[in-house]
């Protein structure tokens, strides 16, 4: 005989309840779940709340919903190493600050063991800086969360002091500095950004991220679309030693610096792409000195719409500099065109045979590593697209860079 069954669809609180149990047996011993839920289904209705009540090594389960009041804005861990996590993730997961406050605080020497995972922080405001979030002499770990809309005179999002945090596949969007750093603010402090999207930022300085005597690791990152309105368009360096690997900065603009201003700084680029962007002085670099110059290392500096690719010193190895507007390998980077595997040819990007990952290179390009024997891969992308040769009868540039300029109006 053949069964008839029908399941009723589970509401909040008993999701609520599977996933707990599922982290509890997952959990050290000793640790406990504190969930919460502001429709009245878990231990708590408000963050705040949870996390008050949860002790070091807990975690606090958040259910789906948006979380706002005071209860719920300028979130402190007072010190405890605990586990906040969305049960359903950033998209179903806010915490609208109203724009009364900022979202979280940490300033009680948290260390890497405290988490925040998988939220949405929006309307963020703090005159001070840190429109989302402050981060004093701790080391939160943030992962999957998104920050957008929020405001602050420097840090429109994050603003960080001796701070040495995690941030792993974060969403910075359209957060706005009045000076300074318009998603992130560096003070003395050596993060480590992952997997981030910075996106539609601006600030007088450094429209995504301004670098103030610090070091940070940033890989896999993308910088599009951010405004400076004096200098880097993407990022500002000021006696700061930041490490990029595989990142990608489009589509930025400043006046000096359309990506990536550095004063005294010695940023090295690792296999990154940096095309589109736009500085009068600059269309993708500033450098101030040689002393303390840029490393650009099987990089592409490519169809800066305003500037010269570099505006003062860098040091290049195996990159290809190409279509800038005010010119490619000038002085005084000239004498590097053609030593240590440096060139200038189009890119061969895919653009429009490839929108989603528009940087992507042709088959036939030449900083496809198959193509490059003596340097390997040029840029943040490998091959995502056949050959350019007959798809648009040989006028290369004008199909690859006209199809990625068309995606981006």
């Amino acid at each position: 005989m053949q069964r008839d069954l029908r399941f009723a669809p589970l509401g909040i609180p008993t999701i609520l309840t599977i996933f707990a149990a599922s982290l509890a047996a997952c959990a050290p011993a000793g640790a406990a779940t504190v969930t919460v839920d502001w429709s009245g289904g878990g231990d708590h209705e408000t963050i705040q709340d949870g996390v008050d009540a949860a002790s070091p090594g807990d975690t606090v389960l958040v259910a789906p919903g948006v979380y706002a009041g005071p209860s719920n804005r300028a979130i402190r861990f007072n010190g405890k190493d605990l586990s906040l996590v969305s049960m359903a993730g950033a998209v179903l997961t806010t915490v609208n600050c109203g724009w009364h406050d900022r979202g979280f605080i940490f300033d009680g020497g948290e260390s890497s063991a405290a988490l925040v995972r998988g939220f949405t922080v929006e309307n963020g405001l703090k005159a001070g800086g840190g429109g989302a979030m402050l981060c004093v002499g701790s080391s939160p770990t943030i992962e999957e969360c998104a920050f957008a809309h929020c405001a602050a005179d420097s840090g429109g999002a994050f603003l960080m002091n001796a701070c040495y945090s995690t941030v792993t596949d974060c969403d910075f969007r359209h957060n706005g500095a009045a000076g300074r750093g318009g998603a992130v603010y560096l003070a003395s402090s050596d993060p480590t950004f992952s997997g981030c999207e910075f996106s539609g930022n601006d600030a007088e300085e450094g429209g995504a991220v301004y670098c103030d005597e610090s070091s940070p690791m940033i890989s896999s990152c993308s910088f599009s679309d951010n405004e400076a309105s004096i200098s880097g368009g993407a990022l500002h360096l000021d006696w700061s030693s930041p490490y990029f690997q595989r990142c990608t900065l489009s589509g930025n603009t400043a006046e000096y610096a359309g990506a990536v201003y550095c004063f005294w700084s010695t940023p090295v680029l690792f296999r990154c792409t940096l095309v589109a962007n736009t500085g009068v002085h600059g269309g993708a670099m500033w450098c101030s000195v040689q002393d303390a110059a840029a490393v650009l290392e099987k990089s592409i500096i490519a169809f800066s719409e305003i500037g010269s690719a570099v505006d003062g010193f860098a040091w290049f190895l195996c990159s290809d500099v190409f279509g800038n507007e005010g010119g490619d390998w000038i002085y005084p980077i000239e004498d590097q065109l053609d030593t240590y595997g440096n060139f200038a040819q189009d890119p061969l990007f895919c653009g429009d045979h490839n929108p989603e990952f528009a940087y992507t290179l042709h088959e036939d390009s030449p900083c496809a590593g198959e193509n490059n024997p003596s340097c390997g891969g040029v840029g943040a992308w490998g091959v995502g697209c056949p050959s350019s040769t007959g798809i648009d009868g040989g006028g290369h540039a004008e199909t690859t860079w006209g199809g990625i300029k068309a995606l981006y109006r």
